[in-house]
Order: structure tokens, then C-alpha cells, then sequence
């Protein structure tokens, strides 16, 4: 790996190396200067955050240099055939993600190690049949964009991210704490 590593920097020098690797983590991943990666929960099903958490923490057991990754901020119903053209379809095959669930998902990866955040919706947001959930969305979107910007100098500090104690009433709950 790390003559690869060598190689690369070689062949473009002053470049960085980004490995986008969204099913699963593999042991090449140091080669990369940044791992990136996404895992969109939010769906008519509801919110399954622990495939993300999963997904994030396995990536970093593999030691990449960083990790930035994408938290969902676009509507599963962009992936459906024909849903751009029929509001109708669009409306019944997905739903929009909600603020607070854009940013359970940022502060997720987050708290996994993830240090840099893509939040791209621009490849469906303005296909949306549904003309009313566009500025919606997009206001949505700046300010989860917003809150991550103020957060940087804790998800950047180098600090780990200390897990809290608690007490789960109903389902599984993780508490952490930033520090800077």
C-alpha cells in the first residue's frame, strides 16, 4: 500500500487522492488521501441510521487519511422511472427528508469521524415535479450546510468524540460530545 501511496503521489503530485468506495470499507483505503463515501437512510420506510453508523465506522478502522462523506439530502423518489414527470408517482415512491433528518445523519457521520460533508442535491432537486418541496428543500439543505460550518472547529479539532453515558428507554441511542 504504501508503495502505491508513493506511486500516486508520483504520478499527480499536489493532488489529492479520493477513493469513493460507497458499499463497504477495504483495506486499500490508506492510499487515499480522503475515503469518500455516502448511505441515504431516509426513506418511506422511515430513518435507519445504523447502516450509516456502520458503513462510517468500518471505513475508519481502515485508516484513511479522512474521510468526507455525503448525508442525505435528496428524496429517494428522484430514483424511480418516470417520477420526474408525474408529481403523483413522485409523491408516492418517496419523501423529502426532513431538516432535522439531514442533520441526524450529518452529526452522525460526524460523530464517526467523518470531517468533510457533500450535501448534493442540485442532481434532483430542480427535477422535482412537486414545485412547492423545492425551496423547501433547498432552505433545508443551507441550513444543515450552515450548522456543519459552525461546527468545524469541533469535528476538525483532533479531539476524539468522547461517548456519553446514558439511559435508553426505547431504542438503541448513542450520546457524544465535541470538544475543540
Amino acid at each position: 500500500l504504501s508503495k502505491i501511496r508513493r506511486m500516486l503521489n508520483e504520478v499527480a503530485p499536489s493532488r489529492m487522492v479520493n477513493i469513493c468506495n460507497i458499499m463497504r470499507p477495504a483495506p486499500y483505503l490508506p492510499i487515499a488521501d480522503i475515503q469518500g463515501g455516502d448511505h441515504y437512510p431516509v426513506n418511506v420506510k422511515g430513518l435507519g441510521l445504523m447502516n450509516c453508523h456502520n458503513r462510517v465506522k468500518a471505513m475508519n478502522d481502515c485508516a484513511p487519511a479522512a474521510i468526507w462523506w455525503a448525508p442525505q439530502a435528496y428524496n429517494w423518489a428522484g430514483m424511480v422511472r418516470g417520477a420526474h414527470d408525474d408529481a403523483d408517482l413522485y409523491r408516492r415512491s418517496g419523501r423529502e427528508p426532513t431538516e432535522n433528518e439531514m442533520f441526524a445523519v450529518a452529526l452522525l457521520n460526524a460523530t464517526d469521524g467523518a470531517t468533510g460533508f457533500f450535501f448534493y442535491s442540485h442532481f434532483d432537486i430542480f427535477k422535482c415535479p412537486v414545485k412547492e418541496w423545492i425551496p423547501l428543500r433547498w432552505e433545508r439543505v443551507c441550513r444543515v450546510g450552515r450548522v456543519m460550518k459552525e461546527m468545524e472547529p469541533f469535528i476538525m479539532s483532533g479531539h476524539p468524540v468522547a461517548e456519553l453515558a446514558h439511559t435508553d428507554a426505547k431504542d438503541p441511542v448513542r450520546v457524544a460530545e465535541f470538544t475543540d
